[in-house]
């Protein structure tokens, strides 16, 4: 919640506005993931994990009030990920509806 009056992109947001910041429309910034942010290139972390802010990657947040079970969640979906790598085949359905549809649902780990 904003304690001021600002102005924000041209749109005045007036004092005690609730403001929602999405993660998952930060963690597709251009500035951070390139043109193409919508497809897998994992590839595109090479060179910015030594210059990007870390406190851009919004997934599990950062800092004092970031999310304690953060390495804890990390470390389970990289077992996961590993062991679902090791004993499933993956292709996209051709049947698939939209993948504009499922972009609300996707989270993106910067790899350490």
């Amino acid at each position: 919640m904003n304690v001021t009056d600002a102005v924000l992109g041209g749109y005045k947001i007036p004092a005690g506005t609730v403001i929602y910041v999405l993660a998952n429309a930060i963690n597709r910034l251009s500035m951070y993931c390139g043109d193409r942010a919508d497809e897998l290139d994992p590839d595109r972390w090479d060179d910015l994990l030594a210059t990007a802010n870390p406190n851009a990657f919004m997934t599990f947040l950062q800092g004092l009030r970031g999310c304690v079970g953060r390495k804890f969640a990390e470390t389970e979906m990289k077992i996961l990920l590993c062991c679902l790598l090791s004993m499933c085949k993956f292709q996209r359905d051709s049947d698939t509806p939209d993948p504009e549809v499922w972009k609300m649902w996707r989270l993106v780990l910067r790899p350490h």
